[in-house]
């Protein structure tokens, strides 16, 4: 039995915004930290596609969505490569390369069930932290539980 080689496009948009070159395997996370499959708009996902540069990769568009600065600085704990294309009339109207912030706030939640943001209506606050050039730490400024990611570059 011979195999086909099949492929799926992956649809351009009219409006909205590409993150590009994210580490394959972390668009679910950058997904889910970002708390985007709650809100209503069409997300195009592509995981472990073929890339020259990076070997594979994979991309996420939004369509009629804008990132905030804060949103779009987050993906870099995920993934350093990332690039954020903002699309307009199917055109990239506007490329963007996240920087590591220094503190993120009101996005995820902390892992300590203990922590007070867990149990009163404190939004998230964390300090990052980057240790060596492949470990990301972020700790929870009311309860101190550090989070360790290892971002591949």
């Amino acid at each position: 039995m011979v195999e086909e080689n099949i492929t799926f496009p992956i649809s351009a948009i009219e409006k909205g915004v590409v993150i590009d070159h994210i580490t394959a395997g972390q668009a679910m996370t950058i997904i889910n930290t970002l708390n985007l499959t709650s809100r209503d708009y069409l997300i195009m996902l592509g995981i472990n596609l073929p890339s020259i540069s990076m070997g594979k990769k994979d991309i996420i568009k939004l369509e009629n969505y804008t990132l905030s600065e804060d949103e779009c600085n987050i993906i870099v704990v995920f993934s350093p490569k990332a690039t954020v294309n903002v699309i307009d009339e199917y055109k990239v109207f506007k490329k963007l390369k996240p920087e590591l912030p220094e503190r993120i706030e009101n996005i995820g939640q902390c892992p300590n069930n203990r922590c007070i943001t867990n149990h009163e209506n404190i939004g998230s606050l964390f300090i990052v932290n980057k240790h060596g050039s492949k470990e990301i730490h972020l700790c929870c400024h009311y309860c101190k539980k550090e989070m360790c990611f290892y971002n591949f570059s």
